[in-house]
């Protein structure tokens, strides 16, 4: 049991990978229609995340990815799935949760990743993240997990040219 865990679990962040994410994804989609619920994707990107890279260390890099990573756990429901798609991406599909409470949501993950302290030395900073997201509501909807990705990139792009560190919902 414990080789499957790991065969689903991104080294860096600690939570599930990219394959699993979408895998599992198509699953919750097809359970949202066939029960005619809202479903909302979200995309967290962390802000300026190769800049930090560069002036301090992949290993710092890293460090916060896996804060971001377990804060997402933490502020998500458990039958909500999150997974680390790379870059300091990460997927987030809310089961069940109407437009106004994903924004709710969001926002209230957004300023959690905000408040965490980071330390290097005697440097004490924090970080920001962009989010975009969409919802969609299963009845009569055809769009595929690829078309509801799509449009949550697109959000999250939106939200990086309002100046970041905000959530954007299409």
């Amino acid at each position: 049991m414990k080789n499957k865990k790991l065969s689903f679990t991104d080294n860096v962040a600690g939570i599930h990978d990219q394959s699993f994410f979408f895998e599992s994804g198509m699953i919750i989609l097809q359970l949202a229609k066939r029960n005619n619920v809202p479903l909302s994707m979200a995309m967290v990107d962390i802000d300026d995340l190769g800049k930090l890279n560069e002036k301090y260390s992949y290993e710092i890099a890293n460090k916060i990815i896996r804060s971001v990573a377990q804060t997402l756990k933490k502020k998500c429901r458990k039958s909500d799935l999150v997974g680390y798609l790379g870059d300091g991406r990460f997927g987030l599909l809310l089961y069940n949760i109407s437009g106004i409470n994903t924004n709710i949501t969001l926002d209230t993950v957004r300023k959690k990743i905000e408040f965490n302290k980071y330390r290097i030395k005697d440097k004490t900073f924090n970080i920001t993240a962009s989010i975009g997201a969409t919802v969609i509501h299963a009845k009569m909807n055809e769009d595929t997990l690829e078309d509801i990705y799509d449009k949550a990139y697109l959000a999250t792009n939106a939200a990086k040219e309002k100046g970041k560190n905000c959530v954007v919902v299409y």
